[in-house]
């Protein structure tokens, strides 16, 4: 499956942090086609502190 960067929305504002998981993912609110969706993130940065 592969989507589309351009039509995501999101942004790693605090208040868009639905949670966090292990080895650094956090994983934020945000907008694919103007459908809520779930995204996760690995921060490179916090693994490593």
């Amino acid at each position: 499956l592969f989507l589309l960067k351009s039509d995501l929305q999101w942004s790693e504002d605090a208040a868009d942090i639905l949670g966090q998981g292990g080895s650094g993912t956090i994983i934020y609110r945000a907008k694919y086609r103007g459908h809520p969706v779930a995204i996760k993130r690995f921060h490179f940065k916090k693994c490593k502190q």
